[in-house]
């Protein structure tokens, strides 16, 4: 959500971040370090400038700071900027991360346009690292490309065959020549399509690439998410055994392993992560019934109803 600023607020914040001599308050915010409070401003001091914001920031492609380039995109991406003319001027910048703001912008913004870059990204193994973690280009590049066409093709890392990153891209570059043309809509009901049959099929990596695609498509992806993943308690069997060699001592560490058992006829997806195991006797049931003191409260009015009333 992009926050409101004050002009008295701008003001200082253009004060601060621009360097002597700069007479662009703009192109100082963009080469500074990004964070809500920039990116709230730079969205101030475009409303008050008025005119075209993204056709500005399209400008800054020409920006000497590879920061202020990645910035200016990011910012055009927050803007909502769904014009592939605004981008291109960006898309021979050599950067890696004006690349990988570029692949978020135009998938966040569903510019159809951008999916020919995407794919011209998927070879670039280069790696990008924050404090959000690490990822490189090619991976950006398939979140792009599934985001914004609903096919589930799987990624190299998925294939098994030795020049696998090449034919991922030869399968996109084949599906975009057939479907370039085709409405996104058309795109993704195709996607959620392709989707579904490989959840239910018995390729691994292609149901992987299902599970990844239908979490980036928002609403379609979301139902089939549902239905992959919903289960029931009794979908699963689980078992503990304990097998040692002898008798233990209080002190021995006894092996033991985990079974988790599939007990319906159809898929369950499980992602267990880290399996916390809790050992205690068994207490078996009590045979015995019991009368709760809802049921004895409940006899002794209902008793209490048919004694006669004294006067």
């Amino acid at each position: 959500m992009t926050r409101m600023w004050s002009l008295p607020f701008l003001a200082i914040v253009l004060s601060a971040g621009a360097a002597p001599g700069d007479d662009d308050p703009l192109l100082a915010l963009l080469g500074q370090d990004d964070d809500a409070a920039r990116r709230g401003a730079i969205q101030g001091l475009l409303r008050a400038d008025g005119g075209d914001g993204c056709a500005r920031l399209s400008a800054y492609a020409r920006a000497r700071d590879s920061r202020a380039r990645e910035n200016a995109v990011r910012a055009m991406g927050d803007l909502a900027c769904s014009s592939i003319e605004d981008y291109r001027p960006y898309f021979s910048d050599g950067s890696a991360w004006v690349a990988e703001a570029l692949l978020d912008a135009v998938s966040r913004n569903r510019v159809n346009e951008g999916v020919p870059y995407a794919i011209e990204r998927l070879n670039d193994r280069r790696r990008l690292v924050s404090d959000g973690g690490s990822w490189t280009l090619s991976q950006a590049a398939l979140r792009a490309l599934r985001t914004l066409t609903g096919q589930p093709i799987p990624s190299a890392s998925q294939a098994r065959e030795e020049d696998a990153s090449a034919k991922a891209e030869t399968a996109w570059r084949a599906w975009y020549a057939a479907n370039r043309d085709e409405p996104q809509a058309a795109w993704i009901a195709s996607g959620v399509k392709i989707i579904r049959e490989a959840l239910a099929g018995d390729a691994t990596a292609r149901r992987l690439a299902a599970l990844e695609t239908a979490a980036l498509i928002g609403e379609p992806g979301r139902v089939l998410l549902v239905e992959a993943l919903r289960r029931k308690p009794s979908d699963l069997a689980a078992t503990l055994t304990c097998t040692p060699d002898e008798p233990p001592r209080v002190t021995d560490q006894v092996p033991c392993v985990l079974s988790v058992k599939n007990s319906t006829l159809h898929r369950v997806a499980l992602a267990p992560g880290d399996v916390d195991v809790e050992v205690a006797p068994w207490v078996p049931p009590s045979t015995e019934p019991r009368t709760s003191s809802r049921s004895r409260d409940t006899v002794s009015e209902n008793e209490a109803e048919r004694e006669p009333k004294s006067d």
